[in-house]
């Protein structure tokens, strides 16, 4: 029987793309988001991809009770693979400091909240050997004041990829991938700025930006180790844009 991998926040960006490497490597598929199930899955009717897409599950993160509930229908599944990748990146304003303060709260529910309770609530019926992937971003080492929010929930992130590793060991690898700028629908503002695209292309020592699928490559290496000898690493995957030199 072919292993289940359930991914969050996979019908876009970089989520559909780790699903699609997935379903090409031979595990069934659990997609887990928000949009209507037709929408949702169109992208993957229009992939090509070689495996059996399994069912779609839609779901509210940012919401305890419906996390919740998604937790009972995954569990009889006894996923190998559980890779969070669920997110939002709003441009946040200092000028309302009641409204930052809120979007604070939201961003760390969704992103680090929610993979807490998901992780947690799967863990008991996961087999030994199984990976727990979260994503998480270089935005945690960098300052931009429009991104403070979203930086600080992914830091949230990167401290819970450490302690789930040690409250889970030793049945179940914890770890963390940090993508830096990527073109998805995510990203789309970003991407129309020249002159940011240009600098951000410039310090990369591999001299271009990153695709989705470059970090659902990433992901597929991890979840191919085996034995897994790695937990609690957040890796980073920029193309080396983090070295200073």
């Amino acid at each position: 029987m072919k292993p289940v991998a359930v991914v969050t926040g996979s019908t876009s960006g970089i989520g559909l793309a780790i699903g699609e490497r997935l379903l090409n490597d031979g595990f069934q598929l659990i997609v887990v988001g928000r949009r209507p199930a037709e929408e949702a899955l169109s992208a993957y009717k229009q992939a090509k991809v070689d495996g059996a897409l399994l069912r779609y599950e839609r779901a509210d993160l940012g919401d305890p009770d419906d996390t919740a509930r998604l937790i009972d229908v995954l569990r009889p599944f006894t996923p190998r693979v559980l890779v969070h990748a669920a997110g939002q990146c709003p441009e946040a304003s200092a000028d309302d400091p009641k409204a930052a303060r809120q979007e604070l709260l939201e961003l760390c529910d969704l992103h680090a909240g929610s993979a807490l309770q998901l992780a947690l609530g799967l863990a008991p019926a996961m087999a030994a050997g199984a990976h727990i992937i979260l994503l998480s971003s270089t935005a945690t080492r960098r300052v931009a004041p429009q991104q403070m929010a979203y930086a600080a929930s992914k830091g949230a992130l990167d401290v819970l990829c450490r302690h789930l590793a040690v409250a889970l060991k030793p049945r179940i690898c914890v770890n963390a991938f940090a993508p830096g700028l990527v073109r998805t629908p995510m990203s789309a503002r970003a991407f129309g700025d020249a002159a940011l695209l240009e600098r951000v292309t410039t310090n990369t020592p591999l001299g271009r930006l990153a695709s989705a699928d470059d970090i659902a490559a990433a992901v597929l290496a991890l979840v191919r180790m085996s034995p897994c000898f790695m937990t609690g690493e957040v890796m980073t995957v920029d193309g080396g844009n983090h070295i200073p030199w």
